[in-house]
């Protein structure tokens, strides 16, 4: 945890946090709105191991979608996707699918 300087508004310093991902099997999970409620959007991936990294101070990683990436970038941009994306260790796309039936989303 860290403080971050906000210069975007008269408001206290917020607190962030900053962490790397760990190397391993996940999933990609973006829940993107449209106009008659949500498409969910969730891929297998793979998260790279990051032994150095430049990126002090906030959350990264690497990926490698386990499809084509060019397809992987297809589909997501055609969902609208957003830049708020989680990724999920220990679960797979069909059970995260599932879920977003339950609740109602289009999955893709």
């Amino acid at each position: 945890l860290m403080e971050k300087d906000f210069p975007y508004a008269d408001a206290p310093t917020p607190i962030a946090y900053s962490a790397r991902y760990k190397a391993g099997k996940a999933v990609y999970i973006n829940l993107a709105p449209k106009k008659d409620g949500y498409t969910l959007f969730c891929s297998p991936v793979t998260m790279e191991s990051c032994e150095k990294d430049n990126f002090d101070g906030v959350v990264r990683g690497w990926m490698r979608p386990d499809m084509k990436l060019e397809a992987f970038l297809e589909d997501h941009s055609k969902i609208g996707a957003t830049h708020h994306s989680v990724i999920v260790y220990g679960a797979d796309s069909e059970q995260i699918a599932f879920f977003g039936r339950l609740l109602g989303f289009d999955i893709k």
